[in-house]
């Protein structure tokens, strides 16, 4: 479905009694800062040629993580299989996320949650390939609209800058029916945890970039939203709310500044427009479909106006032969 320049896709699942309901939604715009969303859909993929991607995937992560003793995952469309997570890493990802999460003391978003999310690998020579961690903890109670709001029926976008593709590689729920009380003032409630794989879509000349750059690229905007009453309400996960690389990738360094830096959409923006390589101009279409409609009303008006004009030139060219055949005293036939 086409308006207004913005398309939009979504397809609800909630194959669980108890858990977050999935989403994916497709918000391609006319903008850098547009984004691309996807949740746990088992069997869903969203990007083109996946038989050479999924090939490239498994004969990494075979190799990558054989030493770690992986339990092997496979889709239930059969078309992607990659290695998750190991016990071990899950656990030191985990304690890392609990210890992140001590520095916040409360969030801004109604439903309560906090995030913690992680590149776990990341390969700059496999076009970007990457495996990351997100983690949703209870921090608070739910406040405003999101009281007493069921847990199916709370569902979770993410939106990814354009330049990045994503699959949910596994998905753990915990089993809860509505949004959990908190523990303990010290000890945060995990919710639920995603396993994410996926790379960059685009020719990105990744040497341009710094680090604080390429993670603007892997981080998304998390929105939270729930039908109250038969309305929707929304809240986003602001970056405050969340807690980023303490585990994987991009460790070394990082500071709270840093990560709200890179988590600035308009750092991703930045990010693509400079890895982006030269482009003679006149050659594409500068806004898509904007920049196609308007070359093709042109070119409809030039060749409109030439025909017109030929069409024109013609029957005066056979007027002046006529006239000229009567004022030699012919009558114009053959």
């Amino acid at each position: 479905m086409c308006s207004g320049g913005k398309i939009l896709l979504t397809i609800l699942t909630n194959n669980a009694p108890t858990g977050i309901t999935t989403k994916l939604s497709v918000t391609p715009e006319a903008s850098l800062v547009a984004s691309s969303a996807l949740l746990h859909i088992p069997g869903l993929r969203t990007y083109g040629d996946l038989e050479e991607r999924s090939r490239r995937a498994s004969e990494h992560y075979e190799g990558e993580l054989e030493r770690r003793k992986p339990q092997e995952t496979t889709s239930s469309g059969g078309d992607l299989s990659l290695t998750a997570p190991d016990t071990e890493r899950n656990v030191s990802t985990l304690q890392a996320c609990m210890t992140g999460m001590q520095n916040i003391a409360s969030v801004s978003n109604e439903a309560g949650f906090a995030a913690c999310y992680n590149v776990l690998d990341w390969h700059e020579n496999m076009n970007g390939m990457f495996q990351a961690d997100l983690r949703f903890f209870q921090i608070s109670s739910a406040a405003g609209q999101f009281v007493n709001v069921p847990m199916n029926n709370i569902t979770i976008q993410l939106l990814y800058p354009n330049s990045t593709q994503y699959s949910v590689l596994t998905n753990v729920k915990r089993s809860v029916s509505t949004l959990p009380q908190r523990q303990s003032a010290s000890e945060p409630t995990e919710i639920q945890q995603y396993s994410l794989v996926g790379n960059f879509q685009m020719q990105l000349d990744l040497e341009k970039l710094n680090n604080t750059q390429i993670m603007s690229l892997l981080i998304p905007q998390i929105i939270l939203s729930a039908k109250v009453e038969g309305t929707t309400v929304t809240s986003q996960v602001a970056s405050s709310d969340v807690v980023y690389f303490v585990a994987g990738q991009f460790l070394d360094g990082m500071t709270p500044q840093l990560a709200a830096k890179a988590a600035d959409p308009v750092m991703a923006a930045d990010a693509i427009m400079a890895s982006q390589g030269f482009v003679l101009p006149g050659t594409t279409f500068g806004v898509f479909p904007v920049g196609l409609i308007i070359t093709s009303t042109w070119c409809l008006l030039f060749f409109l106006a030439y025909g017109l004009g030929t069409i024109g030139r013609i029957r005066h060219r056979d007027i002046y032969r006529k006239r000229i055949a009567v004022t030699t005293g012919r009558s114009g036939r053959r």
